[in-house]
């Protein structure tokens, strides 16, 4: 354990919490890489994914590291900047008390679907799978030890093994149950999304985890890594910056309202790979007197022209209307797309943004 000690020249003394750290095994490094470079996914369109695993002990997928220890889950989660792992810190966990059983004397008891000295982990799971109790009770089974309910063999104690390492290998147990909510992807494959995820315009996370065999009796370390893919159905309050526009709440949805004269919103770094067109939604309280220009361009306000719509006069207030916009392609390198909004006659305008939905071929 590492902590910084501080004295004054009176004696006194204080000092920091504590903090465990361990050498003889380093942390694998993992990759979730995507086929084909990419910001947005799009329904029934597949998103191939390959995970890599390099670790110092194990070596690789292909020369000794356990595909068995490699976790890997897809999420839709609210909100592109949750790139932290949600539902996959579950799995990783579960892959690391899976291996702190390989490096405790767990394994001369127990195997994992079969009987031996003791019962097999399936077995113990499917018994305690309906108890409440059954984390909370296993974990003072694993700590304290005891017999009786597999009979008179007495199991070993471990009273060194930290609270927070029982759990993990309990969670495991308990997670081989039949009908476990825990489910976990190949290596290498593909996610394809619906029409139903785009829906709610969440963002798909691939993640993946790999926790090692340990080292020179070190406990195993996990690394992750995880690839996100934003929904195409943008709220306008995502923006990475507007020029002559208000942004506005309006049930629950962010609406961009014109000020006079040229305005525009940005989006940063977007990679719009097979993105062939995007709809521009909006809206107005009164029939409108001009109509409008929107234009997407890349990299500035007036720079590559990608796409150009015209928003006729008149219309019907009071009711979503939408243009599509076709667009060239913009490569598959990161770029900043500008949209911009500007009233024929350069006036204030009626009309307000309400949304942007790209499309891909």
């Amino acid at each position: 354990e590492v902590f910084v000690e501080v004295k004054d020249d009176k004696g006194a003394v204080t000092r920091t919490n504590a903090i465990t750290v361990y050498s003889g095994n380093e942390a694998p490094v993992v990759k979730v890489e995507l086929a084909t470079p990419a910001t947005f996914y799009f329904p029934g369109k597949p998103v191939a994914y390959k995970v890599t695993v390099s670790d110092k002990e194990d070596g690789t997928l292909a020369s000794g590291a356990d595909k068995n220890s490699v976790s890997v889950k897809s999420d839709y989660v609210s909100g592109t900047e949750k790139a932290q792992v949600l539902g996959h810190q579950i799995v990783s966990a579960l892959t690391t008390g899976r291996n702190l059983t390989q490096t405790l004397d767990c394994k001369t008891c127990h195997k994992e679907a079969e009987a031996s000295i003791g019962p097999s982990f399936q077995q113990v799971s499917e018994k305690y799978k309906k108890d409440p109790r059954a984390r909370d009770y296993l974990v003072r089974k694993v700590i304290l030890g005891g017999a009786g309910v597999w009979g008179q063999r007495e199991m070993a104690a471990h009273p060194d093994l930290k609270i927070e390492d029982a759990q993990q290998i309990v969670d495991w147990v308990l997670s081989l149950a039949k009908g476990s909510t825990v489910k976990v992807l190949p290596v290498e494959g593909q996610v394809v999304p619906t029409a139903e995820d785009v829906k709610g315009g969440k963002a798909l996370q691939i993640s993946a985890a790999y926790t090692d065999k340990g080292s020179n009796g070190m406990k195993p370390l996990s690394g992750a890594s995880v690839a996100t893919l934003r929904s195409p159905n943008i709220d306008l309050g995502e923006h990475d910056g507007v020029h002559k526009f208000d942004v506005d709440d309006y049930a629950g949805k962010h609406v961009l309202s014109p000020q006079e004269g040229f305005a525009w919103v940005r989006f940063k770094d977007l990679i719009l790979t097979n993105v062939v067109s995007v709809t521009v939604g909006y809206g107005f309280e009164d029939p409108l007197v001009k109509g409008y220009a929107v234009e997407v361009h890349a990299d500035a306000p007036d720079g590559e022209l990608l796409g150009e719509g015209k928003v006729p006069a008149g219309g019907k207030p009071m009711v979503m209307h939408a243009i599509e916009v076709p667009l060239k392609s913009a490569g598959d390198k990161p770029r900043t797309i500008y949209v911009t909004w500007r009233r024929n006659d350069g006036e204030t305008g009626e009309a307000n943004l309400t949304m942007l939905l790209l499309h891909a071929r």
